[in-house]
């Protein structure tokens, strides 16, 4: 087994107060339980306001908007491929109402975590980082 050198030694011990200087940055700011100070709370009624409208505008037109279009495109500058049959096959077996379901149980799982990131605010919590490199306060 080969022996770690001093020079090793120091680069992983270097290594490691780097990782634990950028997580004490994390906090930089931050009152002593790690939340963001008072001056950025915001209300839920700012929250809702500002997630409210980006939602209803991707929900209700940006998303239809591309939806068509490539619709569109595909239907008549490609004749040929088989969507007009697709589509037919839906109408004819209706099947409408399975994907009128799958719409409403997107606009819920929408409307929930619309719900949870209004709720953010008020708390003065970030959104989760999705990983952990080490106890926010300690082992």
């Amino acid at each position: 087994r080969k022996r770690a050198t001093s020079k090793e030694g120091k680069e992983a011990m270097s290594s490691s107060e780097e990782a634990l200087k950028k997580q004490e940055r994390q906090f930089e700011g931050r009152d002593e339980k790690g939340l963001q100070p008072k001056e950025k709370e915001k209300t839920e009624a700012e929250m809702w306001s500002f997630l409210g409208k980006f939602t209803l505008a991707i929900t209700f037109v940006i998303a239809p908007a591309i939806a068509g279009g490539v619709l569109a495109a595909v239907t008549y500058a490609f004749p040929g491929l088989p969507i007009g049959r697709k589509l037919k096959f839906v109408q004819e077996n209706q099947l409408g109402y399975v994907f009128a379901c799958w719409y409403v149980v997107f606009l819920g799982r929408t409307y929930a975590g619309l719900s949870a990131n209004c709720a953010r605010g008020p708390a003065r919590v970030d959104r989760p980082d999705q990983y952990c490199e080490f106890p926010p306060f300690g082992p």
